[in-house]
């Protein structure tokens, strides 16, 4: 694995449902409709990963697919990152740690009454 990110790069390729055609070339992921990434914070191969796999519901809504296109462009997207990204980020088991801090509700002490 790189000690460098693959950023994010535009491309003019297109997308297919289920496939974002991404490729690697040299220390960057060329990405089509990179543009709907990068409006929400997306500048690495890393970052595109983790996006997908926690708001999958965003990505079908910004591509016009399916939840089930989303899951298959993921797990392509998981294989040819393999070997090129933090292998911690590759596992989707891996619970997402909650965004801005916030806490799981089983875990907050009880209302005062």
């Amino acid at each position: 694995m790189s000690s460098n990110p693959l950023i994010v790069t535009p491309t003019d390729a297109e997308v297919s449902k289920g496939d974002l055609n991404t490729a690697v070339s040299g220390n960057t992921l060329l990405v089509p409709k990179a543009a709907a990434f990068r409006q929400q914070g997306v500048r690495t191969a890393s970052d595109l990963l983790s996006y997908m796999q926690t708001y999958p519901s965003a990505v079908a809504e910004a591509l016009h697919w399916s939840s089930g296109d989303v899951s298959a462009a993921t797990e392509k997207l998981r294989t040819q990152l393999s070997g090129k990204v933090d292998s911690s980020i590759l596992d989707s088991q891996q619970q997402a740690t909650p965004p801005l801090g916030a806490r799981d509700p089983r875990d907050l002490p009880d209302k005062p009454r």
